[in-house]
């Protein structure tokens, strides 16, 4: 018998969670939280988390190294913009 994905109840409270508030993801940031912390522990262990991962990894915003001057992210970097 297969085993159970190690975090495929998150995967079905977020669906769950979108269906019911029609997509909109700030209404359900609470059950995606659940979702990275469960991907964070279980890793590779789940098939629910490979896409999950891959997703935020491409989602998350590039900060040019010493751009802050290393003093701490005082403001956020977007794409597209020469300058902060």
């Amino acid at each position: 018998m297969p085993q159970k994905d190690p975090c495929q109840k998150q995967a079905c409270a977020i669906q769950k969670c979108l269906q019911a508030n029609k997509y909109i993801e700030s209404r359900c940031e609470d059950v995606i939280r659940a979702m990275r912390m469960c991907c964070e522990h279980a890793g590779e262990n789940s098939i629910c988390c490979s896409g999950f991962s891959r997703e935020r990894k491409s989602t998350e915003p590039k900060i040019p190294a010493g751009s802050d001057g290393d003093r701490g992210l005082s403001r956020v970097w977007q794409p597209g913009k020469t300058s902060l």
